[in-house]
């Protein structure tokens, strides 16, 4: 349905002079948006301003549907620049990264099911013959340290470990030089 949606709006969209579309849905707003032509298209937002106000303002389209890896790896890379002052946002981010890093260079290699620690498994148990070998006791220092900020390994301690932002910044830079610009 959404896609014969965004293929009547198209139609409907050549015919008339104006059409506005409104949605809470941006991956549909997406999906219509790149079946129209990219110099008649303009994408805009609602956002909330002080007072209970709202403004109208740009909207980035394609960066607020990039896949979950991109907005990490974005977000990761812009801390080593900027800093952040909220760490807790930021250290949860890197066993994401790590893992879709190797799930995209690694098709086929890792199951769904698999989290960091397995994947590392997996690379270590196949040990030469996997690319990603030498980079195991990264690969593990990396997973060690972030291990204990997530819930699903540490429940009940995550949002208790103390975070220190020289450190932070360390793994965060070892994180993205495993995973490269993507």
């Amino acid at each position: 349905r959404r896609e014969r949606t965004a293929e009547l709006l198209k139609k409907y969209g050549s015919e008339s002079t104006q059409l506005l579309l409104l949605s809470h849905d941006p991956h549909f707003l997406n999906l219509v948006y790149k079946k129209l032509p990219s110099a008649q298209t303009h994408c805009v937002q609602l956002s909330r301003v002080a007072n209970n106000g709202s403004s109208i303002e740009e909207w980035e389209i394609d960066k607020e549907t990039q896949a979950e890896y991109f907005k990490d790896h974005a977000i990761m890379s812009s801390y080593t620049i900027n800093g952040s002052t909220d760490l807790k946002a930021i250290v949860v981010r890197i066993r994401p990264v790590m893992e879709g890093y190797l799930r995209h260079r690694f098709p086929g290699h890792f199951q769904d099911s698999h989290w960091l620690g397995d994947m590392i498994g997996v690379v270590r148990n196949a040990g030469d013959d996997h690319p990603m070998f030498p980079a195991v006791p990264e690969l593990t220092a990396i997973n060690d340290f972030s291990k204990k900020h997530h819930h699903d390994t540490n429940p009940g301690k995550a949002d208790t470990e103390t975070l220190d932002d020289g450190e932070l910044q360390s793994y965060v830079k070892r994180t993205l030089a495993v995973a490269g610009g993507y």
